[in-house]
């Protein structure tokens, strides 16, 4: 996929509409060193306060760190109002409870072997390898998996070990565990929040680092900040048909996907010069079949 397609692509769903490929998208903000004396500046701004976003300011508001965290729609949680919320992990609270001997490196040998060894190796390492702390941190908060879990297979190919874990509510629940320690972050102000706001552009210095963002209000009020990292947290584009496409090679036949899933935390990555990568490693759930036409 040619880089100024799908930025392009990405430029339009700002109106979220799923535009014609080919048109450029506005380039990141350049600035010199605006920063100085300047308001708005902070340690960490989290575009995005989804399955990412919000576990990402918690962490970084308890190291100490001033966190803007600026969403899109009215809500946070993004797509775990919709998730499954399946878990893959090993060691976890869950396992031991159940006497289930487990460890990261099974994990990834049953992972590389389910995908054909056609992930990326070290993403994969660092992803079993950080998931026993995850699911062990939201489990100190109150996460609970529903009776029976973890289990081999739920909905995707079994693995050799048991550890599938579900909370009762789907990702509702990984939220809910999440929750309480983001709202408390802000309202001891380590973490401003500023909903149905969205980035619109990244804000580069001289030398092309990324120092801040351009965000506009639902009111149309655009307004700069400054941080000293940022971080774009927003997730996919399975609510964008045609850049899920162009994307992943596939067609979105169905999709329930979260209205905000536009992709452009992609567009926005790479007008600043970021690229993209993986997209051919798009992978459904199982195929079904329909026992009758009968819907009633």
């Amino acid at each position: 996929m040619k880089r100024r397609d799908f930025v392009g692509a990405a430029a339009a769903v700002g109106t979220l509409a799923a535009a014609s490929v080919g048109r450029t998208a506005s380039p990141a903000v350049q600035t010199g060193d605006r920063r100085a004396g300047l308001k708005n500046q902070w340690d960490l701004i989290v575009i995005g306060a989804g399955t990412a976003g919000v576990p990402a300011a918690i962490f970084a508001a308890e190291a100490g760190a001033r966190v803007l965290v600026i969403e899109k729609s009215p809500v946070i949680g993004g797509t775990l109002d919709r998730s499954t919320g399946q878990i893959s992990a090993s060691r976890t609270v869950f396992q031991e409870a159940k006497g289930i001997v487990d460890s990261p490196d099974e994990h990834y040998a049953d992972n590389m072997r389910i995908n054909g060894w056609t992930a990326d190796p070290a993403l994969t390492r660092l992803f079993v390898d950080e998931a026993p702390a995850t699911v062990n941190w939201l489990a100190a908060n109150g996460y609970q998996v529903i009776n029976g879990d973890p289990v081999k297979g739920k909905g995707h190919d079994p693995f050799t070990i048991a550890r599938y874990q579900n909370g009762p509510e789907g990702g509702r629940s990984i939220l809910a565990a999440m929750k309480p320690l983001f709202d408390a972050a802000v309202q001891s102000g380590k973490i401003t929040l500023k909903l149905e706001t969205g980035a619109t552009d990244l804000i580069q210095d001289v030398a092309g680092a990324v120092v801040g963002v351009v965000s506009a209000a639902a009111d149309g009020k655009r307004e700069e900040s400054f941080g000293r990292k940022v971080l774009i947290a927003t997730g996919g584009c399975a609510a964008n048909p045609r850049m899920f496409e162009d994307l992943h090679g596939a067609t979105l036949s169905a999709q329930i996907a979260y209205p905000w899933s536009q992709g452009e935390g992609f567009g926005l990555a790479m007008a600043a010069g970021g690229t993209l990568r993986g997209g051919e490693k798009y992978l459904p759930l199982y195929g079904v079949l329909l026992e009758s036409d009968t819907f009633s």
